[in-house]
């Protein structure tokens, strides 16, 4: 399968047993977000878990929740090696940018939206940085905001996604979001 054989050369940390494995590669977009401020904090990785229970025991029957754990626990540990962050990163660009134009709208927001449930499950430790009140509805690092907009720009979502992100926010953020463009693929 050539989707396997490209995930496992960009992230050798998972592990495929089995072929239903597969499709757990759509929540690398979510560790990612996890992982986009530098450290995990306890409520994105139970919303994460949260996700992925509900997701494995409504469309994968061959896979259970605690094989999921298991096949992400590489990326769930308490520190990231720089390794893994690069596989992370590496694949979460592969993913949004190859097949993000294959899905539909509702499930490129979906994809987004569960992101950005992600990021404001850290307003804790964005809160300390960013210096903003805890009533603060984006209060979220700079760090998640820019790989929202990296998603926002490689899905090409509608404007009003960005705007209404970003209301409150200032313009120049915008401008630190790098394009990436996508890379030529088999699969494609």
């Amino acid at each position: 399968m050539y989707l396997e054989d490209e995930i496992q050369s960009l992230a050798p940390s998972l592990r495929f047993v089995r072929e239903e494995y597969v499709q757990l590669v759509r929540f690398i977009p979510l560790l990612a977000m996890i992982w986009a401020d530098g450290e995990q904090q306890p409520g994105e990785v139970a919303l994460f878990h949260s996700f992925v229970e509900r997701f494995v025991t409504s469309w994968l029957p061959g896979v259970s929740p605690a094989e999921a754990r298991t096949f992400f626990a590489p990326y769930l540990q308490d520190t990231l090696t720089p390794a893994c962050h690069q596989e992370l990163v590496r694949t979460f660009h592969y993913l949004v940018n190859q097949f993000g134009s294959r899905l539909t709208e509702d499930r490129k927001l979906d994809l987004y939206r569960l992101c950005h449930e992600i990021a404001q499950a850290s307003r804790h430790a964005a809160r300390n940085a960013l210096s903003l009140d805890e009533g603060d509805p984006l209060c979220i690092s700079t760090d998640e905001q820019v790989l929202l907009l990296e998603m926002i720009h490689a899905l090409n979502l509608h404007p009003d996604v960005k705007h209404s992100l970003f209301a409150a926010r200032s313009e120049k953020l915008f401008e630190l979001a790098p394009v990436h463009k996508p890379q030529a693929c088999d699969v494609c």
